[in-house]
């Protein structure tokens, strides 16, 4: 089991572009986690279904109270400085933290890290890897940039 120490004083994390691959995967593991989880993005999509099946609240488009009830807002490296929820959060004083730095503090709470680099084959090398993991029915925790088939079907609910 991860020691979410380094994150447990962020009981309420709201995700802004909670759709995307990345986004989505840090929103089910924090699920996971039991951390209340709210997020936005700005077009409906089967990722935000599969979220919001699993318990975790979406808002297709803007929802400022999540935002006034989070501890910590993540966000996309898409999202812009003038996004209303940026904005917002930065009124209230709620931390805001990208996409990427939050993974770094996520990742700190595992003992055991695989990372995968480089410039062409990251996610069929993590793919792979991930499989073999799933097989060998170690329960990992999975960061990877797309939705991978044969994972879902051997995971079919983060609950």
């Amino acid at each position: 089991m991860p020691s979410i120490d380094i994150i447990k004083k962020y009981k309420k994390v709201h995700m802004i572009g909670i759709g995307g691959v990345s986004m989505s995967g840090i929103a089910a593991i924090l699920k996971n986690f039991n951390f209340e989880v709210t997020g936005s993005d700005r077009v409906d999509s089967d990722t935000v279904q599969n979220l919001i099946k699993n318990g975790i609240k979406v808002t297709v488009g803007h929802n400022l109270e999540d935002v006034a009830k989070s501890d910590i807002v993540v966000y996309s490296a898409a999202v812009k400085p003038d996004d209303p929820e940026m904005v917002e959060a930065k009124r209230l004083n709620i931390e805001t933290i990208e996409r990427a730095d939050f993974l770094g503090k996520l990742t700190k709470c595992f003992k055991d890290t695989i990372c995968i680099s480089g410039t062409h084959g990251k996610t069929t090398t993590t793919s792979m890897i991930s499989m073999c993991f799933v097989e060998a029915l170690k329960d990992p925790s999975i960061q990877v940039g797309a939705t991978l088939k044969a994972i879902d079907r051997k995971l079919q609910s983060w609950k």
